[in-house]
């Protein structure tokens, strides 16, 4: 059935071949061990696990309790599974249509010295079995060497079965000690089959046997079914005999017949503290031992209700048969049995064997078979190893989604950055109920021509490839899509003009030097017009590099400063693409789409991709909101602890808030792709009725403000070098906002208490994107910027403006405005500006940094400040150009910046050679 897990079966079906004879379809498996040997006290065949799963890590020679006995060697080794993989299973060869039993043991024994009873849950193929909570022992130091043993019955339709442990809680780790399949054959159980339902072991108990009796099991019973002796009703008198008693093959052995508890009117059985299930399956076992010609009929009452009627005992007889009684049995908590003597019987009641199962789940149905098979082909072709049982459920695969229907389809393929090469196998096609398709970040070199098939995809990523060809005219034709991505490859020829007028989806298509985009560049037919793209695209980047450092020299030369139109110096090619690129350090995620719109321009919710918590749990980490350390634009920010122990900064929404579930899961789902070094990321979030939390990652040092004039300023003062790193990193976290998210992100609010420091002092720019969640939204800065002031539409040139004042604020290391009645009571861009227009840097420059500065770096990131603060946005920078001026900033603090060689028949060049002993000279009296 599954490609990928024959060869692994075939080798475990040889290895177990040996042992056929005696233990017939038996596979006994020492979890975390390798090789066979035979238990020396049941005698059983036991190997190691290798070669039936291929993921986890192995532990040996744990420490086990003196009074353990069965199983003694196998609970001494285990294997654990602490990847991120959501599913880790065993694959067992079975023969179709067969019913098994499945035994499976764990033994904490402390193996990783953390002392945390794990939990974690069970599946059998695609059908969820039990959560494995071993915190629930409240012995906790006797469980690590007390062994927790989980049984059921299963139907098996195919040629494998898988044993699954499913990793619930990023806190805990799944493991096993030993897994066992034993075959049930002939009528045994046939409820079983019947129900197609797991059915799990709750007691399987020996009745009447000596007080030291020990359980019986293989070789005595050939299912390898365990029997306890039950110290329950040990007042009772009881019934043995040393012969054999009849039985068919559904009958315990005979040794659990050979004795049985007997009354002359009535006793009572029962299980109590039942696992909860809708419904259980009980088995009773009678064998009349006492060879008399009277008859024993009974009637058996569950919790005071009667269950079966008129049980004879000696109906075959009194030749030492058994008999057998079984049924559902629905109960809560505590199932009561009574067995009472019938009116017309002779005799007492006797019970000599008793089974209560509990009903778990109707086999699911696995996933649909040929989406399977293309997974499989997926998985050999990119080398995706140890992905094993039903891909599906009860839990899929990391890197797939699936549908609800029946059976189960793969509704998404999540493969991004996994470094996959080659060709995207043509296969993938076949996967016709695929919504999602994400192959981006990986080095595949083509994809197929013919898309159609996919008629229900609505998300296909492809950027940063390195994808050939064209664009196929195919990707017109899915009506359903959303998204389609394709930048950062090398695809050639005409993107198809369909695609550009259409207004049902995002396309982003970008850094494609070898791809015509209509509209944006003059198209042409050859390689030679390509060619002219590629070099006007390099040039316009670089001459916006040359200009912008130009631009500044002619303000420092000129010292009055007059109103800069950057339009016009720089040229309408200055604003280039659509799209601006940043690929400056290969640091960041080239394209970060994180939210496209559907058909009609109506948003679709993305997925979460972070933790939620419960409002219990957030809770617990802020210790009931006890540390506040701050004040957001959406609410007051608490310190917290994560279960595993990351610190995170904690915000309590306003209960107040109008957004709907949906769109507050939008805009979640939205905040958790954002992931930038130098952001603040959202790291979880609570949404729960009146109770909205997000949890962002803790930033240590608080603010750039508190170290600039804030409650650090005295403490931990920043040095000017510092200063222009902070900058640079909180530069380079808005370029990724305004360039590399799908939209564009604007912040809004960027302000000196929004550049947050961790311990490095590295800085992150917070509370982006969250103009939806916020009350009411003003300018929080300390001044009012044109857009304001007009009603004009915030722009990422809008950030620009706020960037500049924080750029001011470093510099001057005061507030935007000073309370005083003094001439700094102008706003800063006003007295920073005076100041400059008179040549006198040094008045504006923070008083704390005395003369550990370059003054020239002082000027070059002042000037930029002015430019970026223009009242015009029209005139400012780009936060793109922003990145690159603090950069050369940053050189030239150091000396190690190296001046761009322009051209001789720049006219603008021809100024800065004229003036440059000017400038030289007045660099050198501003040091003095």
């Amino acid at each position: 059935m599954r490609a990928m897990q024959f060869v692994m079966l075939a080798i475990c079906t040889v290895s177990l071949l040996r042992n056929s004879s005696a233990q017939p379809g038996f596979i006994s498996i020492d979890c975390g061990t390798n090789g066979n040997y035979t238990d020396p006290v049941t005698n059983i065949t036991w190997t190691g696990d290798d070669g039936f799963i291929s993921t986890g890590s192995n532990i040996a020679n744990l420490p086990t309790a003196m009074q353990l006995q069965e199983n003694k060697k196998q609970m001494s080794s285990l294997r654990f599974f602490d990847d991120s993989r959501t599913k880790h299973c065993y694959v067992l060869p079975v023969e179709a249509s067969g019913t098994y039993l499945i035994r499976a043991m764990f033994l904490y024994a402390n193996y990783d010295k953390e002392a945390t009873n794990p939990i974690f849950d069970l599946a059998v193929d695609a059908t969820f079995w039990r959560t494995v909570d071993l915190t629930l022992d409240r012995d906790v130091t006797n469980s690590w060497f007390k062994p927790t043993v989980l049984e059921v019955l299963v139907p098996v339709e195919n040629s494998n079965v898988s044993v699954c442990l499913l990793r619930t809680s990023s806190v805990y780790t799944p493991f096993i000690s030993s897994l066992e399949l034993r075959p049930i054959t002939g009528t045994s159980y046939s409820y079983v089959k019947k129900s197609r339902s797991i059915l799990e072991n709750v007691g399987r108990f020996n009745c009447g046997p000596a007080s030291n009796s020990s359980l019986i099991r293989f070789p005595d019973d050939s299912f390898d079914r365990i029997w306890l002796p039950s110290d329950e009703n040990s007042g009772l008198p009881t019934m043995s005999t040393g012969g054999p008693v009849a039985a068919s093959d559904n009958m315990p052995p005979s040794l659990v017949l050979q004795s049985g508890w007997i009354s002359d009117i009535s006793f009572s059985f029962y299980w109590k503290f039942l696992p909860p299930a809708s419904l259980y399956y009980a088995a009773f076992y009678f064998a009349d031992l006492t060879n008399s010609s009277d008859t024993r009929v009974m009637d058996i009452y569950l919790n005071g209700k009667l269950w079966s009627a008129d049980v004879n005992t000696t109906a075959f007889g009194n030749s030492y048969h058994a008999l057998s009684i079984s049924a559902e049995v629905v109960a809560m908590g505590i199932a009561n049995f009574s067995f009472d003597k019938s009116s017309e019987s002779s005799l007492g009641p006797v019970l000599n064997a008793a089974e209560l199962y509990a009903v778990l789940s109707v086999m699911n149905e696995t996933t649909y078979e040929p989406d399977v098979d293309v997974l499989n082909i997926l998985q050999a072709r990119f080398s995706l190893l140890g992905w094993n049982g039903d891909p599906c459920s009860p839990v899929p695969w990391n890197w797939i989604s699936c549908s609800s229907a029946s059976p189960p389809r793969v509704t998404a393929l999540m493969l991004s950055g996994v470094n996959i090469t080659g060709a995207l196998p043509r296969e993938v096609l076949q996967l016709t109920m695929l919504v999602d398709l994400f192959m981006d970040h990986n080095v595949l070199t083509s994809i197929p021509e013919d898309f159609t098939p996919l008629v229900n995809l609505e998300r296909l990523h492809l950027h940063n490839n390195h994808l050939t060809g064209s664009v196929p005219d195919s990707f017109e034709k899915l009506h359903q899509l959303k998204e389609l991505f394709l930048d950062n490859n090398y695809f050639n020829g005409t993107l198809p003009e369909q695609l550009m007028n259409t207004s049902t989806f995002m396309i982003t298509a970008y850094a494609n030097p070898f791809l015509c985009i209509p509209y944006q560049y003059v198209c042409g037919g050859d390689n030679t017009d390509h060619t002219k793209l590629i070099i006007i695209c390099s040039a316009g980047a670089a001459g916006s590099v040359l200009l912008v450092a130009l631009l500044i020299y002619c303000c420092r030369r000129r010292r009055k400063l007059q109103p800069l139109n950057l339009r016009d110096r720089l040229g309408s090619g200055y604003f280039g693409p659509a799209y601006e690129i940043y690929s400056s350090d290969g640091s960041t995620t080239p394209v970060h789409p994180v939210m496209g719109t559907s058909g009609g321009g109506l948003p679709f919710i993305p997925r979460v991709d972070v933790p939620k918590y419960t409002y219990e749990e957030i809770k617990t980490a802020t210790d009931n909101f006890k540390f506040q350390t701050g004040e957001g634009v959406i609410g007051p920010v608490y310190q917290g602890t994560l279960p595993d122990g990351k610190q995170v900064a904690v915000i309590p929404l306003s209960s107040k808030s109008t957004l709907t579930h949906d769109e507050f899961t939008a805009e979640v789902a939205i905040l958790s792709k954002i992931q930038h070094k130098h952001l603040v990321c959202l790291v979880g979030y609570c949404d729960e009725p009146q109770r909205r939390v997000l949890i962002f990652e803790y930033m240590a040092k608080g603010t750039i403000r508190d170290h600039l004039y804030g409650k650090l300023s005295t403490s931990e003062p920043l040095s000017w070098k510092q200063r222009l790193e902070i900058a640079l990193n909180a530069a380079r976290g808005l370029q990724f906002l305004h360039t590399q998210c799908a939209p564009r992100i604007i912040h809004g609010d960027v302000k000196s208490s929004n550049v947050f420091l961790n311990e490095e002092l590295a800085a992150k720019v917070a509370e982006f994107g969250l103009a939806k969640l916020r009350e009411d939204i003003t300018a929080t800065s300390g001044f009012m910027i044109s857009e304001f002031s007009t009603g004009e539409k915030l722009t990422t040139k809008s950030d620009v403006f706020n960037f500049g004042i924080v750029l001011l604020e470093c510099i001057c290391g005061r507030k935007t405005a000073k309370p005083a009645a003094t001439t700094e009571n102008l706003n800063i861009i006003q007295w920073v500006k005076s100041s400059l227009q008179n040549g006198n840097i040094r008045a504006i420059i923070d008083p704390t940094l005395g003369k550990n500065y370059n003054v020239e770096a002082m000027w070059h990131v002042a000037e930029l400040a002015l430019l970026s603060t223009d009242e015009r946005a029209v005139s400012r920078p780009t936060m793109t150009q922003v990145v690159r001026a603090l950069a050369e900033a940053i050189e030239i603090e150091s000396g190690t910046f190296v001046a761009i060689q322009p051209s001789a028949n720049s006219s603008v060049v021809s100024l800065k050679d004229s003036k440059e002993k000017d400038r030289e000279r007045d660099g050198r009296s501003q040091r003095k």
